[in-house]
């Protein structure tokens, strides 16, 4: 490969790079934003009314763990509890017990 257009290429890439960690952060950013305020909805709620946010808090969770595991991407410390603690939202067990301690206000993920 000649050497200008290998640098040109890699400019490319680097810029890429650049650009694609700026918008993670800001994305993971907007997912604690959403995490907080589903967790306040599930705590202003019912038990019934919760099962939609937590179906919501699960995809958050798989598609953080994601990129926390299968890219080794930095989400941040909050990010990495919720994917730590909500791993087990499919599990209605585990949605009483979050329920439960979301309600008490033991959301355990700051």
């Amino acid at each position: 490969m000649d050497i200008s257009l290998l640098k040109q290429i890699l400019d490319e890439r680097l810029a890429n790079y650049s650009e694609a960690k700026t918008q993670l952060r800001q994305s993971f950013s907007a997912c604690e934003d959403a995490c907080d305020r589903l967790l306040d909805e599930i705590e202003l709620g019912t038990r019934e009314d919760s099962d939609q946010k937590f179906e919501e808090l699960l995809d958050l969770q798989g598609r953080l763990s994601r990129a926390l595991f299968m890219y080794e991407l930095d989400i941040g410390p909050k990010l990495t509890k919720i994917v730590r603690n909500f791993e087990r939202l499919h599990d209605s067990q585990s949605r009483d017990f979050w329920f439960k301690k979301i309600k008490e206000g033991k959301r355990d993920i700051s």
